[in-house]
């Protein structure tokens, strides 16, 4: 998987698509992230390409917070701009060390589809990005079992099989979508 590619796909599409955006749809609240605008979503993740090529632990809340208060005073464009200059720098790492970096490609993909939901936008239902973030719902099942909780089954119409997230007994939720919504 080209995560350096993926990440610079979601970001080009991202930027193009805030930088078109008119003040109003900037401050829709983004469901996923009810405590954030669209346009705090896209200063979070120029936030965390800024912490990661300055080698700062980019997660938890209260980083995300920062990188959101950061930036609010600056407009769309200024935040872009940011992203623009420091997406390339951060998809030459990903070039070199890309599967260490894979959950900032994560993030940045889902929330682009977070941005896409809030402005009534339909989200990018197939390629690499999806099939990556697909792949980290494997990591659901050993944080389940680790807490004691039962499983979770997957079910995508026409997939050949259920896919069943944790191991503690049978599932407890049976989920069915496609592939995007799941």
């Amino acid at each position: 998987m080209d995560f350096a590619q993926i990440y610079n796909e979601s970001r080009v599409r991202l930027t193009e698509l805030a930088r078109g955006l008119d003040p109003d749809r900037l401050a829709t609240i983004v469901a996923d992230c009810p405590a954030w605008t669209v346009q705090d979503t896209v200063a979070h993740v120029t936030g965390i390409a800024a912490d990661v090529l300055e080698g700062i632990p980019a997660s938890g809340s209260d980083r995300s917070a920062e990188q959101v208060k950061s930036r609010r005073d600056k407009t769309i464009t200024e935040v872009c701009d940011e992203w623009s200059e420091l997406g390339p720098k951060l998809e030459d790492l990903l070039a070199k060390v890309g599967k260490n970096l894979a959950l900032v490609v994560m993030d940045l993909w889902t929330h682009e589809q977070d941005v896409r939901g809030a402005v009534g936008m339909k989200g990018v239902r197939d390629g690499d990005g999806l099939e990556l973030t697909l792949k980290s719902a494997i990591g659901v099942g050993p944080r389940l079992d680790a807490v004691g909780l039962p499983p979770i089954a997957l079910t995508i119409p026409g997939a050949p099989k259920v896919f069943t997230l944790g191991t503690m007994g049978e599932p407890a939720i049976d989920l069915t979508g496609d592939r995007y919504e799941l």
